[in-house]
């Protein structure tokens, strides 16, 4: 079946942050390919707003059964708000 793999990790540590923080991250998306998607994270601490962290992995999709890389699900695209007819996927 069809499944994920994360093909990158970037994480760049800004500032510290203690056990009792209250983080808030939010999460957007980035590049969009045929096969893949970047997700973009950045971590701050509720109370103050400072950043501490952003982070960038990109997901590749991965089917099993015929093992190789797949095109991104419709069903994906449209969960983020996106259709693949919108897009221009390199």
């Amino acid at each position: 079946g069809l499944g994920i793999l994360i093909t990158n990790l970037f994480v760049n540590y800004i500032n510290e942050a203690f056990y009792s923080n209250n983080i808030k991250i939010h999460i957007g998306i980035g590049e969009i390919k045929r096969a893949s998607v970047c997700l973009i994270y950045q971590a701050k601490i509720n109370k103050t707003n400072k950043e501490i962290a952003n982070a960038l992995t990109t997901i590749t999709f991965y089917d099993y059964k015929k093992l190789k890389i797949a095109r991104i699900p419709k069903k994906f695209l449209l969960s983020i708000g996106l259709s693949d007819h919108k897009l221009k996927i390199v």
